[in-house]
């Protein structure tokens, strides 16, 4: 808790020089994660496969750690549901690319590509790293005083596998702070140029940055470790609301597309949008049977491009 005012610093001046700095900065503190779960992937996945040189005697072959004594789901089907639950936290984020669309230059050509690139990344460094784990770190092992990733890289023997992890982490850290921080500013300024906040929230900076936004962003995020504070350690009324708010978060914009969508095939827009939102087919069969066409004048062209 003692670099939270230097780490809270250091992610509000990155946010309020420019839009570019803020993507450089994550795009760096992408790249140190993503290197360390490739990393583990990959040395990790040729452990199994039976190439360690640096590891002691005795590591584990490929699934001998997937099947208990007492079979596979040792606890039971209802262990895999909580566990599930305490992790969904850990896929939010994705509805970042819906808020970046607004400062995106082509959004028509770039947010279904990463839309699509997103999934394919969360299949191989999620589901990748996990089957890592779960095949290397004997199941009786597993503690939550040392990062599963420690303990991967400790049995292949790499040295300092502990500092270098926590610096990973860190910078992990630092990312999903980045990008929470960045969301959160250009909601509200969202919200401010449509009216439903305060006008002061949408001012500009001369880079355009909305700072008062940015201002009360932080303020908030702030304000969120305040139990963090207050409730001992690992308290489920902290890490409650970290679990249920992303799926708030990403929640409401899939309704709104469907909504919003939805009243505009009714009021006769044009539905030949290059990109449809994922659990769509019954609301356009419904309400967007005979409104597709190509359009054929200048009007019907701008009015396809901003179909939502």
């Amino acid at each position: 808790m003692d670099l939270v005012p230097a780490f809270a610093a250091v992610l509000f001046t990155l946010n309020a020089i420019s839009s570019r700095v803020f993507g450089e900065s994550e795009f760096w503190f992408a790249l140190i994660k993503v290197s360390a779960v490739v990393g583990l992937i990959v040395l990790g996945g040729a452990a199994l496969m039976g190439f360690h040189p640096l590891a002691h005697d005795g590591y584990p072959g490929l699934g001998e750690n997937l099947v208990t004594s007492q079979g596979l789901f040792r606890n039971g089907i209802t262990g895999v549901l909580i566990t599930t639950l305490a992790v969904l936290y850990a896929f939010s984020g994705s509805e970042l690319i819906g808020v970046a669309a607004g400062e995106t230059a082509s959004p028509a050509v770039n947010i279904p590509k990463a839309m699509r690139t997103t999934v394919i990344r969360l299949l191989i460094f999620f589901v990748g790293a996990i089957a890592v784990i779960a095949s290397t770190a004997p199941y009786g092992d597993a503690s939550l005083q040392e990062s599963p990733f420690v303990t991967v890289f400790s049995q292949l023997g790499i040295p300092y596998a502990a500092d270098v992890m926590n610096f990973v982490i860190i910078t992990a850290l630092l990312s999903a702070g980045n990008c929470g921080l960045f969301s959160c500013t250009r909601v509200l300024f969202s919200l401010a140029d449509e009216g439903h906040a305060p006008k002061a929230l949408g001012k500009l900076t001369k880079r355009g940055i909305p700072i008062l936004a940015l201002c009360v962003s932080m303020l908030g995020s702030l304000a969120s470790l305040i139990p963090a504070w207050l409730l001992p350690p690992r308290s489920i009324w902290c890490s409650s609301p970290s679990r249920v708010s992303p799926r708030w978060a990403s929640g409401c914009p899939s309704r709104q597309h469907i909504f919003h969508r939805r009243n505009f095939i009714r009021a006769g827009g044009n539905t030949a949008s290059p990109f449809v939102g994922a659990c769509y087919p019954y609301f356009h069969y419904k309400y967007g049977r005979g409104q597709k066409g190509r359009p054929n004048d200048q009007n019907a062209r701008a009015q396809t491009v901003d179909a939502p």
